[in-house]
């Protein structure tokens, strides 16, 4: 089941062209649920490093990262959902930009 999810995110980055190539670590924890990881590196050198622990049977994930990075690895911008930045209207969901201005973060 876990890995049924897995195969999925492997196989949406195999269509992407753009996609140069990919690093990916899996880690199961129990036939429904599991972590998967690493990064995808894009033509021109960007570069999007991610972390997702999903349960297969319920819609939204545990835990995700998603931080995409410039050819010099400096943030264009992060989602994720980690319990920090509680003061933020839309807490455990929000994504900051590379300027951390009030506006990148929702």
């Amino acid at each position: 089941m876990i890995e049924s999810y897995f195969l999925e995110v492997e196989t949406v980055l195999q269509a992407f062209s753009n996609i140069r190539t990919y690093v990916l670590k899996k880690k199961v924890y129990n036939s429904s649920q599991g972590y998967i990881g690493g990064s995808i590196f894009f033509e021109g050198g960007r570069q999007l490093d991610f972390v997702e622990v999903k349960h297969v049977d319920f819609a939204d994930k545990i835990k995700y990262r998603y931080q995409y990075m410039d050819e010099e690895q400096s943030l264009i911008f992060r989602y994720d959902n980690a319990p920090h930045h509680k003061h933020i209207a839309t807490f455990r969901y929000y994504r900051l930009c590379r300027t951390y201005a009030p506006r990148c973060v929702i």
